[in-house]
């Protein structure tokens, strides 16, 4: 380093000291606790908040019960409580909880991640039902959905913009009927052709199957609570153009059973409309049979036939909310053109394994339960 001029030290030195400054301001935000390090930086997520957690329990340790009397016998069911802030009854959050398959009598293989519906809302609270107990003689137990959850809520829709309200729209119906007053009578599967299913169909202006709209479904619980008032998680069951239509009762060899007669909650997070209702749409085709599989799931007497789909960017930790829905490919009761929704778990390798087919040890048969075209779609 050269000698600095003495009429110019002054000059250099506060330079000098401003430069030192400088760096000394650079290295602590690079090496100090004002380090914009991966915590203090606003990560993009494909979710608004995210939940990880582990459910255990038994008969004499849980948070809320429920109980009912069906025929001759008594049923309780056993929940666990999980506080979500911002969740309200009239105005439900949107909201998707996946769990992991730990237990081999489920159809899916160990490790892979289901959405899941065994929950019900409540002001500020998801109760997720781990267990039930039914009294033959004695009271018999079973806790099938304990094991590890993520439960993620978003913005909904496809702007991912929040809003005052979680529902730009919400239908509020009551859904009653038999096997004499059906909106549609219909006889779903090839495997149980004398088995009908009966529908009532509500009105959803501006709603097109090619574009479906992301939303929640809520019905009633009209089991004996002792945490109040609260209103499970429930679905569509299927799709036409204008219209929304829910499963209300079947009937098997002549005997018809009341399945879901009761109040619902419809919320959509974002207005219905005429144009684009979602993010990304994702158009496939399954096919299939029981000698081409990409996974076969044994399960007791049966197998499970799944075919592998990528899907871009999804991640086990970083979920999408999105929507897999499968042209319906009814036997006999109805002619419009419906989707309905397809049955999947998605991998560790983020890919999602579709349900196509089944078969029978008993008989060796191989039923086609969802080959046909798919449509994903995936809301911000």
């Amino acid at each position: 380093m050269g000698i600095i001029p003495k009429d110019k030290n002054k000059k250099m030195k506060k330079k000098t000291s401003t430069i030192l400054l400088l760096a000394i301001v650079a290295a602590v935000f690079v090496y100090g606790t004002f380090a914009p390090n991966a915590e203090a930086k606003k990560a993009k997520h494909n979710y608004k908040t995210a939940n990880f957690f582990s459910v255990t329990g038994d008969q004499t340790n849980a948070d809320g019960t429920t109980s009912a009397t069906s025929g001759a016998y008594d049923y309780r069911y056993y929940y666990r409580k999980v506080a979500v802030p911002g969740l309200k009854i009239t105005d439900p959050l949107t909201l998707r909880l996946f769990g992991k398959n730990a237990n081999s009598w489920l159809s899916y293989p160990d490790g892979s991640w289901i959405s899941k519906s065994n929950y019900s809302i409540a002001d500020g609270y998801l109760y997720l039902q781990y267990g039930s107990g039914v009294k033959l003689t004695d009271w018999l137990y079973s806790f099938l959905y304990t094991g590890d959850y993520r439960l993620f809520s978003y913005y909904g829709g496809k702007s991912a913009k929040r809003t005052k309200r979680n529902c730009a729209q919400i239908f509020n119906v009551s859904i009653s009927g038999d096997d004499s007053d059906e909106d549609a009578e219909i006889a779903p599967y090839s495997y149980a052709p004398s088995t009908y299913s009966y529908y009532r169909k509500i009105p959803i202006k501006n709603l097109k199957t090619t574009s479906l709209p992301d939303y929640r479904v809520y019905k009633k619980c009209t089991y004996d609570s002792d945490f109040g008032e609260s209103w499970a998680s429930s679905g569509i069951s299927f799709f036409t153009d204008g219209y929304a239509w829910i499963m209300y009762g079947a009937s098997s060899n002549g005997q018809y059973q009341d399945l879901a007669e009761g109040d619902f909650k419809i919320c959509f997070p974002e207005k219905v409309k005429k144009a684009k209702n979602h993010s990304k749409r994702y158009i496939f085709s399954v096919s299939g049979d029981d000698s081409n599989a990409d996974k076969e799931v044994a399960y007791y007497t049966s197998t499970y036939y799944y075919r592998k789909v990528a899907v871009p960017g999804l991640k086990i930790d970083d979920q999408f909310n999105m929507r897999l829905m499968k042209k319906a490919n009814f036997v006999s009761g109805f002619s419009e053109e419906a989707w309905t929704g397809g049955t999947y778990y998605i991998s560790e390798d983020g890919y999602i394994y579709v349900l196509y087919g089944q078969k029978s040890s008993y008989n060796n048969i191989f039923y086609d339960t969802g080959t046909g075209d798919y449509r994903l779609f995936v809301y911000k």
